[in-house]
């Protein structure tokens, strides 16, 4: 891939040690939450004006008029505002907030549903307001104004089809003692929900899963604030599945539903963070804002990357002076969050910072140009990896005056002292096929005795014109120096220059493998999953 990824009309002016190239760009330059904002009314009423640190964590929550209230980003708002929404602008849905007057979304996104995920009739347009149908959030009786006797109002409503989306009150928080006996379910946050052995839970735990172990996939339980089993107990296709033709990969979101309005190429990286909540994952990737080509935002997700409403903007701009800051990856370093990215108008791998993953610090350089007839005077697309205590950083770079891209690695036991590995490059590019020109975009992961490199790759060289096809696949190593390729490469491939690229692997808090990659088009974000 080109290092800049730029827009298509736009033409970079690379400098590799001596020599200047110059390089036709492609477009690619061009969470969190507690999984209760819906509830936020009672979550206030429990604690009476006081916070809960462990369900309502600063700075996502705070009091405001004696109420534990979200922010505004973590209802939905991109527009923080002292007293009223400006032009253009309406009061997000739930709010108020505790930290804005009035915590305002663009006019042009209140009222109007998405025909791909919201599609008619399960949803439609009220108050401004996309929301369900009363079906849809599991009502039974729709009703003018009121629910009657021996009703109540549905948890997550209102519905757009109803003036009130009603349920039998046997059912609304009240367990069934017939169908949901005791202890096998009981009542949490209003509703009856399993206890956690029911889940297949082996682990309770007061607020998150230790190391070692993931939440359950239906929870939350009735009896933990966690419900935990081992990393190891998933009931998903691995990796081997994949590598052994007993799965393979296929696309369950297109597009995956972040909320910019970003045209250009469309990478992103997405991080478990159940540290926050149970189902909590936040997705980094590449945005527009005024100034720069191109810079990295941050969606939050409460439901496992099902949906993202959380926008939270701009995380990571471009150093002054440069022109973008792409392709993010990110990984937990001890107690500190440690992003690595491409950035400058001559590509070469940064970092930043942070200690809640939201407010970023950027570090500077990490990994620089190698000098005279280096393979990696330039350097692009870094992939950050953790292994017993040990920090990996791979990352692609290409010769002064080559157009081909090969993979290699930087390591050790603090960002401050990686040093490059002698034996570099360790992935180079086939010498012909699908990926016989170039190979970038390293991520690593590890299952067992086994790391898995998700990569991609292009016919003919770095380059997005039309003739050099770009795609994605998969390697593994048992040494992180010697890899082989997997025998079904491509996973995908793009119908004529890039697309189907810059790939990044995610495995889930279940266990559940997925793969997030550009669309054809460049234009959106698609995920993948192993099945």
């Amino acid at each position: 891939m080109v290092p800049s990824r730029l827009t298509p009309s736009s033409w970079c002016l690379v400098v590799a040690s001596l020599v200047v190239v110059l390089i036709g760009c492609g477009s690619e330059s061009d969470t969190s939450l507690t999984d209760a904002v819906d509830d936020q009314a009672s979550a206030a009423t429990a604690t009476a004006g006081a916070c809960d640190p462990t369900r309502q964590p600063a700075p996502h929550w705070g009091v405001r008029d004696g109420w534990c209230r979200p922010s505004c980003g973590g209802l939905g708002g991109t527009n923080c505002q002292p007293s009223s929404c400006p032009s253009g602008y309406a009061p997000v849905a739930n709010g108020p907030s505790y930290d804005c007057g009035a915590c305002c979304v663009q006019t042009a996104t209140a009222g109007v549903c998405n025909p791909t995920t919201q599609p008619s009739p399960d949803w439609g347009v009220r108050d401004g307001v996309c929301r369900k149908s009363c079906g849809q959030l599991g009502g039974t009786s729709c009703e003018a104004r009121s629910c009657p006797a021996g009703y109540a109002p549905v948890a997550n409503g209102p519905s757009y089809d109803c003036g009130a989306c009603c349920v039998p009150t046997a059912t609304a928080g009240v367990c069934n003692p017939t169908t949901q006996p005791s202890p096998h379910w009981g009542v949490k946050d209003g509703v009856c929900r399993r206890s956690c052995g029911q889940l297949g839970g082996t682990s309770c735990q007061a607020s998150s899963c230790p190391a070692g172990s993931v939440p359950v996939a239906d929870g939350p339980s009735y009896d933990c604030g966690a419900c935990c089993k081992s990393a190891s107990a998933s009931a998903f296709p691995t990796f081997d599945d994949l590598w052994n033709r007993r799965a393979a990969f296929a696309v369950d979101q297109d597009p995956v539903p972040v909320r910019d309005s970003y045209a250009g190429h469309r990478e992103a990286f997405a991080v478990n963070r159940t540290d926050i909540g149970a189902r909590t994952v936040y997705l980094y990737h590449r945005c527009f804002l005024p100034g720069s080509d191109a810079s990295i935002c941050l969606s939050l997700s409460s439901d496992g990357g099902q949906t993202f409403p959380n926008y939270r903007g701009q995380v990571v701009a471009p150093e002054p002076g440069h022109i973008f800051a792409v392709a993010p990856s990110v990984a937990k370093v001890g107690n500190t969050w440690v992003m690595v990215y491409e950035e400058s108008n001559v590509a070469a791998v940064y970092w930043a910072e942070s200690s809640d993953g939201l407010t970023w610090q950027r570090r500077g350089l990490l990994i620089g140009h190698g000098g005279g007839g280096a393979w990696d005077a330039v350097t692009a697309t870094p992939g950050i990896f953790v292994d017993q205590g040990r920090i990996y950083v791979f990352y692609a770079g290409f010769a002064a005056g080559a157009t081909d891209m090969n993979i290699g690695y930087a390591a050790g036991t603090s960002m401050t002292s990686l040093s490059k590995y002698s034996g570099n490059p360790v992935f180079r590019h086939a010498a012909s096929g699908w990926d016989g020109g170039h190979v970038s975009m390293p991520k690593v992961v590890r299952e067992g005795s086994w790391y898995y490199m998700i990569y991609e790759g292009a016919d003919l060289d770095y380059t997005c014109n039309a003739n050099n096809r770009y795609g994605f696949g998969v390697a593994r190593s048992s040494d992180l120096r010697a890899w082989e390729r997997f025998a079904a490469n491509p996973i995908r491939r793009s119908a004529d220059g890039c697309g189907n690229d810059m790939p990044s692997p995610f495995v889930r808090y279940d266990g559940k493998i997925f793969a997030y990659h550009t669309s054809d088009d460049t234009r959106r974000i698609v995920r993948e999953t192993v099945r």
